[in-house]
């Protein structure tokens, strides 16, 4: 098993009738993760801390963090 990966990521939330806000972060990837799960634990942590309920994402990269 290969150790995980550090990934970056940026993702627009908007919710309720505030406006759309940008946040940002980084995760570890272990190998056998999809994008697709990644995106859904970004999405869950993203919007229980920002208070967002029901978000609706307007935009959404992930790239490794290794330059």
């Amino acid at each position: 098993m290969q150790p995980p990966k550090v990934f970056h990521w940026i993702i627009t939330l908007q919710g309720g009738s505030a406006g759309p806000r940008t946040f940002e972060g980084t995760v570890l990837v272990e190998s056998d993760e999809t994008r697709q799960e990644i995106y859904r634990r970004v999405v869950a942590s993203t919007s229980e801390e920002s208070g967002i309920d029901e978000p609706v994402v307007t935009f959404f990269l992930l790239e490794s963090n290794q330059l």
